[in-house]
């Protein structure tokens, strides 16, 4: 189901937040310049009430007119009926008139457009299993998350905080993760607001640059690998890791791989806590477990040769560049 527009659907029960995301969703694009418009399905069986009472189209729809519309400039409005159900498809076309970025759809269940779901109890799952297109889900509380394999999940805690990039280039924008593996520069910022808390008293930032001279040696660039699913796994293991050890704890890493130039930004690592001490310990603690357990392995270019360096602790090399997935941790 192609409508050659930049379709999206925002899907769950009844009161599971479904326009309180898209109402985020849209401020946020706004600031962004982005042109997006929603179609809201109305499943209860009931006629709409008319939004123009006493205007002059709705005193042509009371003397017989089975629609009217009203044209002003740039902005159109329209109410008509039909015999007929109105069906979605109905409606795309006109929307197509329109240069919009993208469609937001709340309903719809049943269409085929990606979906982002909202889960808020256990019962709810059965949708993981009815929807079809899903690319990614959000949950009320974490336990759930523990029952979602094979999807993106975030909770709806966080659920303000990733909208902005959801719905980039018609896919679902994974740089919003929490624990990140990327290719792409790294904006500080942008990691940071993805801990800020209300009830955060310090953020803690560590940024983790390439430096020029390692061990009286001129290094002209960095070449980072990682086993990216892995990677991700063991940062969020950090992640839980830290917020055993200080309660109340929010946690975002990203780490870049690729070639990397002197002073480029290896890793960012964002702590909000409610006081500034553990925030200190638990950005520490951050990466020092990053370079014990996760599978990032680099590559120094110098003046006068190369050499993969091996694992971050520098203990083991990898001769070879990436290493057997026997050497990693598990």
């Amino acid at each position: 189901m192609d409508n050659g527009l930049n379709t999206w659907q925002i899907s769950g029960f009844s009161n599971r937040g479904k326009t309180t995301l898209i109402e985020g969703i849209l401020r946020k694009s706004k600031k962004r310049g982005l042109s997006i418009a929603t179609i809201k399905h109305h499943g209860h069986g009931k006629k709409l009430a008319a939004l123009d009472t006493g205007k002059d189209s709705w005193k042509h729809r009371q003397a017989g007119a089975v629609g009217s519309a009203v044209l002003a400039a740039e902005t159109l409005q329209i109410q008509i009926s039909k015999p007929t159900e109105w069906q979605l498809e109905d409606l795309l076309p006109l929307y197509e008139q329109a240069d919009l970025d993208v469609i937001l759809l709340e309903g719809y269940k049943n269409k085929t457009y990606p979906k982002l779901v909202l889960l808020k109890e256990e019962a709810d799952l059965v949708l993981l299993s009815e929807l079809t297109n899903i690319q990614a889900v959000v949950v009320w509380e974490k336990n759930l998350s523990g029952q979602i394999e094979d999807k993106p999940v975030f909770l709806l805690m966080m659920l303000m905080k990733l909208v902005n990039g959801y719905l980039s280039n018609g896919e679902f924008n994974m740089e919003n993760k929490l624990f990140l593996i990327t290719e792409q520069e790294i904006t500080v910022q942008e990691v940071v607001d993805k801990v800020s808390d209300r009830n955060a008293g310090a953020i803690n930032c560590f940024i983790g640059t390439v430096r020029e001279m390692t061990k009286g040696k001129k290094t002209l660039y960095l070449a980072y690998e990682a086993y990216v699913p892995m990677a991700e796994k063991k940062l969020a293991q950090i992640g839980d890791e830290i917020k055993e050890r200080w309660p109340h704890t929010q946690v975002a890493i990203t780490h870049r791989i690729g070639e990397l130039a002197i002073s480029d930004l290896a890793v960012v690592i964002a702590v909000s806590t409610p006081h500034r001490n553990d925030s200190y310990e638990a950005s520490r603690y951050a990466i020092e477990r990053i370079k014990e357990i996760v599978p990032i392995w680099k590559k120094e270019h110098w003046e006068d040769g190369q050499k993969w360096i091996g694992d971050q602790l520098e203990k083991t090399a990898y001769p070879k560049g990436a290493p057997k997935m026997e050497e990693l941790n598990d």
